[in-house]
């Protein structure tokens, strides 16, 4: 996280690097949103061409799952937590199905699951 590692999101968001992340921005030690959202979208088609019909699981930060499903299907999410699942189905050709983004269980068995259910990419 370059010049944000180790602070926390209300110390970072004081950075003027920050604001030009969080816009698109390139930072000095930081690779920008898009190209880590492009390379995750890479491997994920990937993995979907070389596993179809089989179950996979990809492990990424919240984040980084948030901007690629974004991606994937053109619309914004709602947010996706870190220690949460989304539920990803491959179809040939490189498209894409949601069955659920950001599902959180707690280790407790208290708290929500949120499902969000997107349909088929169109």
């Amino acid at each position: 996280l370059g010049p944000f590692e180790g602070l926390t999101e209300v110390e970072a968001a004081s950075l003027h690097e920050w604001q030009d992340y969080i816009r698109g921005r390139a930072v000095d030690g930081i690779e920008r949103v898009d190209e880590v959202t492009s390379r995750a979208i890479d491997a994920l088609h990937a993995i979907g061409e070389a596993h179809q019909g089989e179950t996979v699981v990809v492990v990424s930060h919240g984040g980084v799952i948030h901007s690629s499903i974004s991606k994937l299907f053109g619309r914004p999410v709602p947010h996706i937590g870190n220690c949460s699942m989304s539920e990803l189905h491959y179809r040939a050709g490189g498209r894409w199905r949601v069955g659920t983004i950001g599902k959180i269980a707690c280790p407790s068995g208290e708290g929500t699951l949120r499902n969000v259910d997107l349909g088929p990419q169109a």
